[in-house]
């Protein structure tokens, strides 16, 4: 049986680890292609069907910035070691995924091998525009495929790191409906609270889960909903100190990490997605397919690839204000979703996508 390999930090809550999991749930379900997903580090909180092998290369669930650096020829060792023990001559798929994984297997002997997938854009580091920065990302994906999840990511590649576009390639993070579908039968929906808006993502910087709090308070919202804030992240006490700041710790929940959050999708009355920036934005895709109206911030790079047409009035400016009145807008109205925009999101093409791919020659 041939194999398909995904190399990944870790298994922790996040958008790439959720793209491996669900490809690799999905091929083992299959029974065509055994799925092999080597992690960095041993850190799981994803449900992992049985056909999935996972090869742990250290027992720590986190490394420090020091041995990151230090421990990246090791790492390279190691995944060669891995990649020659699986055979390379059986593996029809061998994908990499997020930084720390890319400069290592960058030095890796089989670095032609590996179809480098790009989750993350790059305007987001401090110094993303200097001659430097950009001299080291030619140098790391020289003459490398790339798979960017997003055309805003491409895009970028392209304008501002002069990389060669006929390498690049545009492949959207897949979704596994029929497991949604039957995680809905199973759980229709939460019922906690009468009527809730939704937030779901990691506590960061980055989804600005502030903003999403003060667009709950600022617009009223309070008075007729309550909020659910889904996900972890290292602002978690600070949003905390926000809401109870507000007054509103009995209207505003924290609840951490949930597995049922389809669940969840299912019953909100809205999800807004508050983010300074986005790869893609899979969970605007899940909640518009269980139901739930969507309002994002118009933020790159992905929302406006999702909320399309009549959806992408729902799109907002980078603020509060803006966020939370057009929520109470879409609570009032909000289209009909017509199904067939999900079918180029289903994880069987995606999987089908990657894999014919992998063989392409560069130009």
């Amino acid at each position: 049986m041939k194999k398909v390999v995904f190399v990944i930090n870790s298994l922790q809550n996040g958008g790439a680890e959720r793209v491996v999991v669900t490809q690799a749930n999905f091929l083992a379900r299959q029974g065509k292609y055994k799925p092999i997903i080597i992690c960095l580090r041993k850190w799981n909180q994803y449900a992992i069907d049985k056909g999935v092998d996972i090869i742990y290369l250290s027992k720590r669930e986190t490394f420090s910035p020091i041995r990151k650096i230090s421990g990246i020829f090791k790492m390279r060792n190691m995944i060669d070691r891995e990649l020659e023990k699986i055979g390379l001559e059986n593996i029809c798929l061998l994908t990499v995924h997020l930084p720390l994984p890319h400069i290592i297997c960058r030095f890796s002997k089989y670095m032609n091998k590996f179809l480098f997938v790009m989750h993350n854009p790059h305007f987001q580091f401090k110094y993303s525009r200097t001659i430097l920065f950009k001299k080291i990302i030619k140098i790391l994906y020289f003459k490398n495929k790339l798979v960017c999840v997003s055309n805003g990511i491409k895009k970028e590649l392209v304008e501002y790191y002069d990389m060669n576009p006929n390498n690049l390639f545009v492949i959207y993070n897949p979704l596994d409906f029929d497991r949604i579908d039957k995680q809905l039968k199973s759980k229709p929906s939460k019922k906690d609270y009468d009527r809730y808006i939704l937030f779901c993502g990691r506590l960061t910087d980055q989804k600005r889960p502030d903003r999403a709090v003060r667009a709950f308070y600022d617009s009223d919202l309070y008075k007729d909903y309550n909020m659910v804030m889904i996900g972890i992240g290292e602002k978690e006490d600070e949003t905390y100190e926000q809401i109870k700041g507000l007054g509103m710790a009995d209207k505003i929940h924290l609840l951490g990490w949930k597995d049922d959050i389809y669940a969840w999708m299912k019953g909100a009355s809205a999800l807004i997605c508050s983010s300074d920036y986005e790869s893609f934005g899979m969970v605007l895709v899940e909640a518009l397919y269980c139901g739930c109206p969507v309002v994002s911030t118009n933020c790159k790079y992905g929302p406006d690839e999702i909320l399309v047409g009549k959806l992408s009035k729902y799109l907002t400016k980078l603020n509060a204000h803006d966020l939370g009145n057009m929520t109470k807008k879409a609570l009032r109205s909000y289209p009909n979703i017509d199904y067939a925009i999900f079918d180029k999101f289903k994880v069987e093409k995606i999987v089908n996508e990657y894999i014919n791919l992998y063989g392409k020659e560069l130009i």
